[in-house]
């Protein structure tokens, strides 16, 4: 029996296609994360991630459930993890001022991640990371502060959510003053 966390955010994930049977909820300690095949035939135990230092605040898995994306309080740093093992994929900085992420989204082929937040939308290339752009002062900042950068930014002055485009070629973001905005990129 898996006894799963009551006191955290409530945060769960499930992948969105029907052929991947795929959950992600919340752990005993509000750092971690565990990752379950909820197939009729599960091909696994679940796996248990910790992610952040600080609490989880966002979690969503791609549609094909091969990856899980988090962030946690402070907002600067998205983790991906391999559903399977649990393992460490990707780290991409969202930016270096806590913020309170309010959206993770993947695209519809998992290509793209979007991260919405109290202060800025961000995309950020999944499976290609050198197309992220890296920050100017990085040859003067550890190795801490070098992680990957969007290739998309957008600046907001209130909280947003985000979602993609039926192309994945834009980025539609609705924020708490009502106002949507959708912006176009070339990925």
């Amino acid at each position: 029996m898996l006894l799963l966390c009551n006191c955290c955010a409530g945060l769960l994930a499930v992948s969105s296609l029907p052929s991947t049977h795929v959950l992600a909820t919340m752990g005993l300690q509000n750092t971690d994360v565990y990752i379950l095949d909820v197939s009729e035939k599960p091909s696994q135990g679940p796996t248990m991630v910790t992610s952040h230092k600080h609490e989880i605040s966002q979690m969503t898995l791609d549609p094909k459930g091969r990856y899980l994306a988090t962030t946690s309080m402070r907002g600067t740093i998205i983790r991906l993890h391999e559903t399977r093992r649990g393992e460490l994929v990707r780290e991409f900085r969202r930016g270096y001022t806590a913020s309170i992420l309010t959206s993770l989204r993947f695209s519809r082929d998992s290509v793209l991640l979007c991260a919405a937040s109290d202060r800025s939308v961000h995309v950020f290339h999944v499976d290609k990371p050198e197309l992220n752009t890296s920050s100017g002062l990085a040859f003067m900042l550890s190795k801490e502060s070098q992680r990957p950068r969007s290739f998309v930014s957008l600046d907001s002055l209130t909280a947003c959510v985000c979602c993609f485009d039926r192309k994945a070629k834009g980025i539609i973001a609705v924020c708490d003053t009502a106002l949507a905005r959708k912006m176009s990129f070339d990925a």
